[in-house]
């Protein structure tokens, strides 16, 4: 009986000591290593072909002010010229 042995190559980070121990503290109580977390992470990178969560900059309040549909709406609403008790919210 033959054994596959996956290649693998060994990485190396810089990760701030505090967020390493709190980390590992929730991985042990998940009955993971930090090496299976990372392997799960890129895993997921893979499949998504992404990183497998939005990361974002800015708030939803402000990507929401950052829409010109919204800015134009806005605009109109501020000079009066939309009557908003009959608003078609569907179309925003």
């Amino acid at each position: 009986m033959s054994t596959i042995v996956a290649k693998t190559t060994l990485v190396r980070a810089r990760i701030p000591t505090d967020r390493l121990r709190q980390t590992e503290k929730i991985l042990d109580n998940l009955g993971l290593k930090l090496g299976d977390a990372i392997n799960v992470f890129v895993a997921q990178i893979v499949h998504h072909k992404g990183i497998p969560f939005p990361l974002t900059a800015v708030s939803e309040e402000d990507e929401i002010m950052a829409d010109p549909e919204f800015r134009r709406f806005l605009a109109d609403y501020k000079a009066g010229k939309v009557n908003y008790s009959r608003l078609d919210l569907d179309k925003l």
